[in-house]
């Protein structure tokens, strides 16, 4: 059977589970809503079969499933932690002029990976967050630089990776075989 044939016999099934739908609303005494749901869901069934039974056309390799999703665990690396406030500037409430107070235990926190001398660490950033007494605002301090808006990597990585790739022409497998040896877990993609 052709792959043409296979997607019509597909749109044929579904084609049934219209028809039959259609042939009880103009029937009288037609069966329940039960009925129609039964009929629906073997519909769906025998479409999803039909689906699963289509095989790649010659050449073509299938698609093998991710791993993982998300940040690689990094359990090998030290935390470092920094804690950013906010300048003095910025400690007053915009709407009243009053004068900002941390508010305790409250930060933004993310991490980061940085390098430093060729050690990889993981920095947990926190920014202090403050508020005034009329609560009309609060405020969050300044984080440090990345390379990319809420990424997951310092500035000085970024710079690192960029200088290993395109002054020292180290191929982005080999830095990320390089980092492994320093506890970081990253693939050549991240990179």
């Amino acid at each position: 059977m052709s792959r043409d044939d296979e997607k019509q016999s597909v749109a044929g099934a579904a084609g049934a589970g219209r028809r039959a739908r259609r042939a009880q609303r103009q029937r009288p005494g037609a069966s329940t809503e039960l009925a129609l749901v039964e009929e629906l869901t073997k519909t769906s069934q025998q479409i999803a079969k039909q689906l699963e039974e289509l095989a790649p056309l010659p050449g073509e390799k299938p698609k093998k499933p991710r791993a993982h999703f998300g940040n690689t665990a990094q359990p090998d690396l030290p935390v470092v932690e920094d804690i950013f406030e906010l300048d003095e500037a910025g400690k007053t409430c915009p709407r009243c002029r009053g004068a900002l107070t941390p508010m305790r235990g409250q930060f933004e926190t993310s991490k980061m990976i940085d390098v430093v001398e060729v050690r990889c660490r993981v920095v947990k950033v926190q920014q202090q967050k403050y508020v005034y007494w009329c609560g009309g605002c609060v405020e969050t301090a300044t984080g440090p630089e990345r390379p990319a808006m809420g990424g997951r990597y310092s500035l000085d990585f970024a710079i690192k990776v960029a200088i290993d790739e395109y002054l020292d022409h180290i191929p982005l497998a080999r830095q990320a075989r390089i980092l492994r040896h320093h506890g970081l877990e990253v693939t050549s993609q991240t990179l």
